[in-house]
């Protein structure tokens, strides 16, 4: 196993250099002065280029086609071995040129979307989003495989080995039962008798949001919370970085987006310690990683336990204001279609995703012209929301950023996180009777060990993420969980 140890060690070195690199973005978005920002990207062009150096050397390729040779390497060294080939020929598939390329046509649409999205000028945006996807379609056919189409190939890169196939399966699901249950779902809550709306100040809310933090479990000894204009997890698993923004009119955004982020976090400082810098130790999808998060938000957290959990840390904080339990609920089980998918509730949100990734699949297969973007679009909220947004595209097709960076291909994963989470959820439940009066008294550890010994340990263990769900929870991933729970909880 000596080339295989070898490898390990070029893997090893290759995380040192990212440990700094994320470490790096975190600051950028957090607290870096402006004026340094010019060294910081130069900087990190130069940290990237050593890692690129590193991931196309003949050398590397040379100690993984050796290692393969080498008997004795099985379990947790052979599904290592893999992810580092899978990792070396995803890297090795692309010219050079072509990242390169793209790297600086995203970094002009993304300019470009910050101007004309202010000015709701897609008309002008269009030139620029068109450059960029003709050299993401170049970059997918480079990465396709055989039987792969282009979308596909751009959608291995978050979800490996997921067919389109499978996700037409999952979102059909949705569609057929998402938009009449939210007009059953608004229709009844509706009849809600109103309350006062709960203004938290800023200072509050973050007290409150480190009280539920340590509740569920967050290492603070290897992390920290921040805030940022967008709320995110970063940092690497020995250091991780959450952020999020408040709102004093609106403190569901503030502890929600915490909630969520600690999820990633957990999960994070839950991969196995032992193999940390290893390709295999690495979270096995963007699906499942935002399962974890959207299990700690949605699942448990918007729960009627969860919700008498944080009542009385309300009161604590907020000892002279007359708090109800409704004041709360109806904050975070508000359900109102819009057109913003990151304010969107959980039930409304999937139709988001639905829309941009039918959207982006055939922007990629050569289906839709780029300027016919916004009229399809607002056609799509039509029928999937019940929300008109022609003659609105800085709230319509311009409002994320993903596209003006040529991150085809992601979307999907938002909503599959979703689904991921519902079904481990139900699973866990299933195994655990005292779940509830456990969530309504704060101790979480017993989710926290489950989550740890069938997902988060597991790490990149299992090739897919269906294997990993059919193990974790008995069953391959399916909407049947996630419509149950929508059910339960708003219509029940």
């Amino acid at each position: 196993m000596k080339h295989y140890e070898q490898l390990k060690s070029v893997f090893d070195r290759i995380n040192h250099i990212n440990h700094f690199l994320s470490l790096g973005s975190w600051d950028n978005a957090v607290m870096i002065p402006q004026g340094s920002m010019t060294a910081r990207s130069e900087a990190t062009s130069e940290l990237v280029k050593i890692v690129s150096e590193i991931m196309k050397s003949p050398q590397t390729r040379e100690l993984l086609d050796q290692a393969e040779q080498e008997s004795m390497i099985t379990g947790w060294d052979e599904a290592n071995l893999r992810e580092m080939k899978r990792s070396l020929d995803s890297y090795n598939k692309v010219d050079t040129e072509i990242l390169v390329e793209k790297s600086k046509a995203a970094s002009e649409c993304e300019a470009a979307w910050r101007e004309y999205r202010s000015k709701n000028d897609f008309k002008s945006l269009a030139p620029f989003m068109e450059k960029l996807i003709q050299i993401t379609k170049k970059q997918a056919s480079q990465l396709k495989e055989d039987g792969q189409s282009l979308y596909e190939a751009l959608l291995d890169t978050y979800e490996p080995g997921l067919k389109v196939e499978k996700i037409d399966i999952l979102f059909n699901d949705l569609k057929k039962f998402l938009p009449e249950a939210i007009q059953s779902i608004t229709e009844k809550q509706a009849t809600w008798e109103p309350v006062e709306p709960l203004v938290v100040p800023a200072e509050i809310q973050k007290q409150i949001a480190l009280d539920v933090m340590k509740h569920l479990g967050f290492d603070f000894h290897k992390g920290r919370v921040d805030e940022s204009h967008h709320p995110f997890c970063g940092g690497v698993p020995e250091d991780v970085r959450i952020t999020t923004r408040y709102d004093e009119n609106n403190f569901v955004e503030g502890l929600f987006g915490i909630i969520h982020e600690t999820g990633h976090g957990c999960y994070e400082q839950g991969l196995p310690r032992e193999l940390l810098g290893q390709p295999v130790a690495s979270a096995r999808s963007l699906g499942i990683h935002e399962g974890q998060s959207l299990l700690f938000e949605k699942q448990l957290a918007k729960t009627d336990e969860f919700i008498e959990f944080l009542l009385p840390i309300f009161k604590k904080h907020l000892p002279n204001a007359n708090i109800s339990k409704n004041q709360l609920m109806h904050a975070i089980l508000k359900v109102e279609p819009g057109k913003n998918r990151v304010n969107a509730d959980e039930v409304t949100y999937p139709m988001h995703i639905v829309l941009r990734y039918e959207i982006e699949k055939a922007i990629i297969e050569d289906n839709l012209d780029i300027y016919e973007l916004p009229g399809l679009w607002d056609q799509k909220m039509q029928e999937y929301l019940g929300i008109s947004t022609l003659g609105d595209d800085k709230d319509g097709c311009m409002q994320d950023i993903h596209w003006m960076f040529g991150a085809y291909g992601y979307f999907p994963t938002y909503t599959l996180g979703a689904m991921n989470a519902a079904q481990i959820f139900s699973a866990y439940k299933k195994t655990n009777n005292e779940w509830a009066a456990q969530a309504k008294s704060g101790d979480f550890s017993a989710l926290k060990n489950w989550l740890s010994d069938k997902i988060w340990s597991q790490a990149s263990y299992y090739s897919t993420a269906d294997e990993l769900m059919s193990v974790a929870t008995g069953e391959a991933l399916n909407a049947e969980h996630f419509n149950h729970h929508i059910k339960t909880r708003y219509l029940k």
